[in-house]
């Protein structure tokens, strides 16, 4: 690659498209990354970048910045501090995110120092939530304290949580002044700290907050009732709630019982969370199940998903819904019982079943299921399989994903733009303008059809932009 090409990458970094952006990255990583002159070259662009990349890219440069300062040996607890005093906040908050826990451990009075200056909420929150009873209450204390009455609820929340980890107590003012915080959160993070020192006026706060009008106060009493023990009649009140017409609170009752060993009536829990319209899968399945245990809890919540699977053929919408649960929850057991529903004989449950399944981080037993299933007459599940093989470490060829594009199913071209617009070369390009052209034909465009038109254009754009580069 010429010189030429490596400004151009750079100056991609400031492109508006986020996933353009970070290609760029990956390309500027892998461009003579062996040559020190080109670390020299590069490091204090990529410091540059810290100030204008999108959000979403911020972790990955931080990633590389750090990685490059160690072929660099620029020292590592210089880098890290000049990182968290960076003048954007997004900065700071997304090194805290990947490496706060570390830094705060290796330079306690630093760290307490950067937090006693820290003026943006989201970051201070984030630095609270770090403090761990490995760090002395001398170091960080004084800091946390004054935290406690912060205008931010995470702050004050987060302030709270790390009082409980550092055995820090609060003043009876303090818990007054607490407990009637505006912030459900606040106000639980308190009742978890006074616990063993107030249980019975803990306990009344506790059954005030789950009936009260506020929908965010009762579910804070849900889950408090979840994590207190022992709790005066704890399992008829959250049995109660199982039948809540609110998702939320019947999963932080389903939590509650599971922890209390109380048994379940797992096939009317899962149908019942499927059916939740306004619900996604992950908050009415996964937070619910997937704190239980690898054990019997699982494989009944399991074996009830898979019963609406194979018994429910005429409502698709419950099937498909119940055929995704496994990739979301996930887990050793979970890989086997999508197995079973591969062998179903529904492209509408095979294809749910492969959307979520790369979730399995690409193992050998995952990629040589997407490769027979890229190999199916029907083109909805061949072509969501040749899909997912985009992200893992076995990508199709462009020869597999060409067909997509030529597909009629409007389905099945969004994935052949969607793959190609991250990954089509030259020889992608007259196909994609051929579809292109065939949808902008119709005399009446839906609103799917401009989706999928625009991507095709921009996937032609971005190939067209990476050949002129080269």
């Amino acid at each position: 690659m010429s010189d030429e090409f490596l400004k151009q990458l750079i100056c991609l970094l400031r492109d508006d498209d986020e996933e353009i952006a970070r290609h760029s990255l990956k390309d500027i990583i892998r461009y003579d990354q062996c040559e020190l002159e080109y670390y020299k070259e590069v490091f204090p662009i990529l410091e540059e970048a810290l100030d204008y990349v999108a959000e979403s890219v911020l972790p990955d440069l931080i990633t590389v910045v750090l990685g490059f300062a160690d072929g660099l040996k620029i020292n590592f607890q210089a880098l890290c501090l000049k990182l968290l005093e960076n003048k954007r906040s997004a900065v700071r908050h997304c090194f805290l995110q990947k490496y706060g826990y570390d830094f705060l451990h290796s330079e306690p009075p630093l760290f307490s120092k950067l937090l006693s200056l820290e003026k943006t909420p989201a970051v201070l929150a984030s630095m609270l939530s770090f403090i761990d009873s490995y760090i002395s209450s001398k170091e960080v204390g004084d800091v946390v304290l004054v935290n406690l009455s912060h205008i931010d609820s995470r702050v004050r929340a987060n302030a709270v949580e790390a009082m409980d980890r550092l055995s820090m107590e609060l003043n009876d003012e303090q818990v007054d002044l607490l407990l009637n915080d505006p912030s459900p959160r606040v106000k639980a993070n308190v009742i978890k700290l006074q616990w063993h020192n107030n249980r019975q006026r803990m306990e009344k706060i506790v059954i005030s907050e789950l009936e009260s009008k506020d929908v965010k106060r009762q579910r804070c009493a849900l889950y408090l009732l979840g994590v207190l023990s022992p709790f005066t009649d704890v399992v008829k009140i959250l049995t109660a709630e199982l039948a809540n017409e609110d998702c939320a609170k019947r999963a932080l009752a389903v939590k509650g019982l599971s922890k209390l060993d109380v048994p379940l009536d797992y096939q009317s829990l899962v149908i019942a969370f499927l059916n939740e319209k306004e619900s996604h899968i992950e908050e009415s399945i996964k937070a619910i199940f997937s704190n239980l245990a690898n054990g019997d809890g699982i494989l009944q919540v399991f074996d009830s998903l898979f019963d609406v699977v194979i018994n429910n053929g005429e409502d698709s919408t419950l099937r498909i819904k119940a055929a995704a649960a496994f990739s979301g929850i996930g887990g050793p057991f979970a890989l086997d019982y999508i197995k079973r529903c591969l062998k179903i004989d529904s492209s509408v449950v095979k294809v749910a079943v492969i959307e979520g399944i790369s979730s399995f981080d690409g193992s050998d037993d995952v990629i040589s299921i997407l490769e027979e299933l890229k190999t199916s007459e029907n083109d909805k599940v061949s072509s969501a399989a040749t899909f997912e093989l985009c992200s893992t470490i076995s990508p199709p060829s462009q020869e597999d994903l060409l067909p997509l594009v030529q597909s009629s199913d409007l389905a099945v071209l969004r994935r052949g733009a969607t793959a190609l617009l991250k990954c089509g070369t030259r020889d992608s390009l007259s196909v994609l303008v051929d579809s292109y052209k065939r949808i902008n034909k119709q005399v009446i465009i839906g609103d799917d059809e401009r989706e999928v038109s625009d991507l095709l254009l921009l996937a032609i754009e971005n190939i067209k932009r990476r050949e002129e580069m080269q």
